[in-house]
C-alpha cells in the first residue's frame, strides 16, 4: 500500500513539473525559482493585472513664448532724429496707431522753401511755353517776313537797273554794286529762315525740356520733403505689444527715452505680432530621437497652469548647442513649437511648460510600472505558480507614469506580483 501511495505521489509531482515547464517554455522565460522566502520578507503587497489600452507618452520641457514675426521700428529720416513722443513699453497697439514722433521743426522749415521752389519752377515752365517762346518765335518770323520783302524789293530794283544799263543810263560798276547788295539781302533771308527752323526744331524744345526737368526736380524734392515730414510720425505696421530694444546711446547701452537722438535705420523698438505666436524650447540630447517635426504639443504658462494651448512641433535643429541659463558643457537641440489659433492670452517672454506627444499606441499590452523589476538593466516580472513565485524576463518599449508597454514576456490578462 505504501509503495502504491509513493508511486501516485511521484506521478503527481512529475505531472506538475511537466506543466510548469510547459508554461515556462511557452513564455520563453527562465526556469521558475522558489522566491517565497524572499517575498515573505520583502514583500509582495498585492497583485496586478496586465491589460490592453492606449499608451501616450509626453516629453516635458520648459520654454519661452515669442512672436513668429517681429517688426523692428527705426527712423527713416535722412539725418539725426530727436524723439519727442514714445508709446509706453508693453502697450498693446493696433495697426496704424501712432507709436513714435520725431522733432519735425527742421522738416517743416525745409518744406516751406521746397514748396516755393516747386511753384516757381512750375510758373517758369508755364511762362516759357505759353508766352516767352511763342513771342520770341513770332518776332523772328516777323523779321523773316520783313527780310523777304526787302529781298523782293532788291530783286526788282536790280532788274530795273539792268534795263537802265541796256539803255546806257547806268554803268557796269553800278550794276555790280547793286548785285552785291541783293546777294547780301538774300543771305540775310537765308540765315533768318535757318534761325526759324533751328528755333522750332531744337532751341525751343531744349528750353522746354530744361524747364520741365527743373520742375520735375522741384517736385521730387517736394515729395521727399513731404515724406520726411510724414516719417517724423511712425505708426504701427502690425498689431502687437510694444517693447524697446537696447541700443548704444552715447556711452550707454539702454532703451531710448524722450529727447534721445537716433539715426536712420537704427532699430530701437520691436512690435511682436501677437496673432502668430511660437514657443522656443531646448530638447536635451537624450531626447533628440523622441521629438520630431509635426508632433502635437501642449503649452501651459507657468504662472497660469490651468490655461492650455495646442501647438505643433515646427522645427528641431539638427545641430546641438548650449541653451540659455544652462551649463555651457551641456548640449541641447533648439526646438520651435508653432501655436495654433489667435493666442491673445499669451505674451512674448512668458515662461511656459511644453509637453510634446512623442509616442501614442492603441491596443498596447501594458504592465504597471510598480510590477516591473530590474536585474542588471534587464526587466522582469514575478508570477506566482504552483511551486512558488516565478521570474519572467520582459522586453519593454515606451512608458508613461503608470505603465510600461510590453513587447514580449507577458500577455493581457496575466497576473503579476507588485512589491
Amino acid at each position: 500500500m505504501r509503495k502504491t501511495y509513493f508511486i501516485l505521489g511521484l506521478t503527481a509531482l512529475l505531472a506538475v513539473g511537466l506543466y510548469i515547464r510547459y508554461v515556462v517554455d511557452a513564455r520563453g522565460s527562465a526556469p521558475a525559482q522558489d522566491l517565497t522566502p524572499q517575498l515573505a520578507v520583502g514583500a509582495v503587497s498585492h497583485s496586478a493585472r496586465v491589460v490592453r489600452g492606449t499608451l501616450t507618452v509626453w516629453n516635458h520641457y520648459t520654454g519661452r513664448v515669442d512672436a513668429e514675426k517681429v517688426v523692428l521700428v527705426s527712423s527713416s529720416l535722412g539725418g539725426p532724429a530727436v524723439l519727442v513722443y514714445l508709446v509706453p513699453e508693453g502697450a498693446k497697439v493696433m495697426k496704424g496707431d501712432v507709436v513714435v514722433r520725431f522733432d519735425s521743426a527742421d522738416s517743416e522749415r525745409a518744406l516751406v522753401k521746397l514748396r516755393q521752389d516747386y511753384v516757381t519752377a512750375k510758373s517758369e515752365l508755364n511762362g516759357l511755353v505759353n508766352a516767352e517762346l511763342p513771342i520770341d518765335l513770332e518776332d523772328i518770323k516777323m523779321k523773316l517776313a520783313e527780310q523777304q520783302h526787302k529781298v523782293e524789293q532788291e530783286d526788282k530794283f536790280l532788274k530795273d537797273s539792268v534795263d537802265l544799263q541796256k539803255q546806257g543810263l547806268l554803268s557796269a560798276e553800278e550794276i555790280t554794286q547793286e548785285e552785291g547788295e541783293a546777294a547780301s539781302e538774300q543771305e540775310k533771308l537765308k540765315q533768318l529762315k535757318q534761325k526759324v527752323a533751328l528755333t522750332e526744331q531744337y532751341l525751343d524744345p531744349a528750353k522746354v525740356e530744361q524747364a520741365k526737368t527743373k520742375l520735375a526736380a522741384a517736385e521730387e524734392a517736394l515729395k521727399l520733403g513731404e515724406q520726411q515730414l510724414a516719417d517724423s510720425v511712425v505708426t504701427a505696421p502690425v498689431a502687437g505689444l510694444v517693447s524697446y530694444k537696447p541700443i548704444n546711446l552715447a556711452s550707454e547701452y539702454r532703451t531710448v527715452r524722450l529727447g534721445d537722438t537716433v539715426f536712420k535705420n537704427q532699430p530701437f523698438m520691436m512690435l511682436p505680432d501677437t496673432r502668430h505666436m511660437i514657443v522656443d524650447c531646448y530638447v536635451p540630447e537624450s531626447d533628440f530621437d523622441q521629438v520630431a517635426r509635426g508632433m502635437s504639443a501642449s503649452v501651459s504658462p507657468l504662472a497660469r497652469p490651468e490655461m492650455n494651448f495646442h501647438g505643433t512641433v515646427q522645427n528641431v535643429e539638427s545641430i546641438a548647442s548650449s541653451a540659455p541659463e544652462q551649463p555651457s558643457w551641456q548640449r541641447y537641440f533648439h526646438t520651435v513649437i508653432q501655436l495654433q489659433g489667435d493666442n491673445l492670452r499669451l505674451y512674448p517672454g512668458m515662461s511656459v511648460s511644453v509637453g510634446v506627444l512623442s509616442y501614442s499606441k492603441e491596443d498596447a499590452v501594458l504592465v504597471p510600472r510598480v510590477a516591473v523589476h530590474w536585474d542588471d538593466g534587464r526587466p522582469y516580472v514575478l508570477e506566482r505558480g504552483l511551486l512558488g513565485v516565478a521570474q519572467h524576463p520582459l522586453i519593454v518599449g515606451r512608458y508613461d507614469n503608470e505603465y510600461y508597454e510590453v513587447l514580449e514576456g507577458v500577455g493581457a490578462g496575466d497576473t503579476v506580483l507588485v512589491q
